[in-house]
């Protein structure tokens, strides 16, 4: 797939030993359900624990809330990551097992009171794990960052919702809630410091980072947030009409396999459960205070991966139902449809028809309506809502060339998990004199972020990022490009025009809702359920 080629780059290999040469075996940690070990990263003084257990769920009712793990005495220590909720896989391959509520951590040695990041994985809420030869933690640990990486529920098993006792909903989002409570309860024994806990995730990831911060059962846990291209006030982050999407479709009496198997192709999605989750995220913000800083944003091209993979007939699909560029969270009344449908059309097509020769505009519109604007929209509410929020673009893509130009969602992450071939060829030439844009570039992206970590303030040398300010005229956005600037309102055209239309139309202030035809479900199943787990 194209996209994965875009994205996913080689991290380096976790190459681990039972201890580092000439060094004696480390001391096991004490967690609340037995002792691990760690292993080392190489001749590194970084720390390894993998697929550590922080729960169970019982796989005669595999829809309830995850309870802690049995413990056990012999001490655990893994040398590699290989645990994996159960999913299908791009090949339509069944992988995974019920043992999967495990995280791993990464930690620097003699490090104590050191931040904390969680960081969520990727995979359109069925798909992916906690897995370090995706998210490289090396060079945050090195600088003294632990780094959490868990597994939740996939797919049926884990956002298959009834709204009932027996599928009651949201069982992803109830692992994240346990492992976090996990990290506050035992982070401290691996040298972390359990009042600093930043969650972070791209895309779906973010939306679940979203609904985390705002739930009142695991808020309480985090001390800041990091999202990019996934909000949770985007069309993509609820399911409004959870017992239609399951539809019968599910055996939710079958076993673990067969309610995994049985779900495929189907795009399940957080929702409503009336416990958990008790109102959307925009019902959320309407009378939620919050206090703690978020830095959030989108890559410039983050809806890249809706188009580069279409055809003409594709093509013809939204030739024949303009309907389809539109968000699944508007609702209309008579001719409005077509009203809308006709301004959007005009903003990014001009007078053309949709063609396979105007995929950058395609994208460009996906980008504005499902990523860019849901997250100034929300940056707007988070800030009345008494966050303070830091909103970025980023659109730096070094040397690399994309499909379209521009950067596809998750792109940032290639400079906070891993470091590429080409990038370590760099640092040589800078350590040779030669100071390389791509290097320098790459440095301050990672000083923002390990920055905000620490502090709460995303900071480094040159760069005056000021807070998102929800008064009118003071929309505080850093452009992240191969120059970084701040801009006082991002992209104010083209943000106009969704403003206007979600003001008019949006689902939550309008009676009722509505669901958009199945043919654009199709076609972003037949886009999604090809890409791997990509955040970098």
């Amino acid at each position: 797939m194209i996209i994965l080629l875009c994205l996913l780059i080689p991290a380096y290999a976790l190459s681990v030993e039972n201890n580092v040469s000439g060094r004696q075996e480390v001391d096991p940690i004490t967690t609340e359900s037995g002792p691990v070990r760690g292993v080392a990263l190489g001749q590194t003084d970084i720390l390894q624990y993998f697929d550590i257990p922080y729960g169970q769920f019982d796989t005669n009712d595999p829809f309830q809330e995850p309870v802690k793990p049995e413990p056990w005495e012999t001490i655990l220590s893994k040398n590699k990551h290989s645990s994996k909720c159960p999913q299908i896989q791009q090949n339509d391959e069944y992988v995974g097992n019920n043992d999967c509520l495990t995280l791993s951590v990464f930690a620097k040695t003699g490090v104590k009171n050191a931040d904390v990041l969680f960081h969520i994985h990727d995979g359109d809420f069925g798909s992916g794990s906690g897995d370090p030869e995706v998210y490289n933690p090396q060079q945050l640990v090195s600088e003294g960052i632990i780094v959490v990486l868990p597994n939740y529920r996939l797919g049926a098993l884990g956002f298959m919702c009834w709204q009932n006792e027996t599928v009651p909903g949201n069982a992803g989002i109830k692992d994240l809630a346990f492992a976090l409570q996990w990290v506050k309860n035992n982070i401290k024994g691996f040298g972390g410091n359990a009042s600093n806990i930043v969650v972070s995730g791209v895309d779906t990831a973010g939306i679940l980072v979203d609904f985390l911060v705002l739930v009142n059962q695991t808020s309480k846990y985090i001390s800041k947030g990091i999202t990019e291209s996934g909000f949770a006030l985007s069309q993509k982050a609820l399911d409004r009409d959870p017992l239609r999407t399951a539809d019968g479709k599910v055996n939710a009496n079958g076993g673990v396999q067969s309610i995994i198997t049985s779900g495929r192709g189907i795009h399940f999605k957080p929702c409503i459960d009336n416990s958990f989750i008790t109102k959307s995220f925009w019902g959320l913000l309407q009378t939620q205070k919050i206090d703690i800083p978020l830095m959030i944003g989108s890559t410039n091209q983050a809806g890249m991966d809706y188009v580069t993979d279409l055809n003409d007939d594709n093509i013809q699909e939204f030739r024949n139902n303009l309907s389809l560029i539109l968000p699944t969270d508007l609702r209309f009344e008579g001719n409005q449809e077509r009203e809308v449908i006709e301004k959007v059309k005009r903003q990014y097509f001009g007078d053309s028809d949709i063609s396979i020769n105007l995929l950058e505009r395609l994208s460009l519109c996906f980008t504005d309506s499902t990523y860019l604007n849901p997250g100034i929209r929300e940056a707007r509410l988070l800030t009345k809502a008494g966050g303070t929020v830091y909103f970025y673009e980023f659109s730096y893509t070094g040397d690399r060339q994309n499909p379209i130009p521009g950067a596809p969602k998750g792109d940032s992450l290639r400079y906070i998990f891993t470091q590429s071939t080409t990038q370590q060829e760099h640092k040589v030439e800078t350590q040779k004199g030669n100071v390389n844009e791509n290097e320098s570039a790459a440095n301050t992206i990672r000083t923002l972020w390990t920055n905000f970590i620490r502090n709460g303030i995303p900071s480094a040398s040159n760069v005056d990022w000021k807070a998102f300010d929800a008064t009118e005229g003071n929309e505080k956005s850093l452009m992240i490009g191969a120059e970084i600037t701040l801009t006082n309102r991002l992209h104010v055209e083209r943000m106009k025009l969704w403003d206007e239309i979600y003001e008019r139309h949006f689902v939550e202030t309008n009676l009722g809702s509505t669901l958009k035809s199945s043919i654009l479900v199709i076609l972003i199943s037949f886009v999604t359920s090809n890409i791997a787990l990509t955040t970098l």
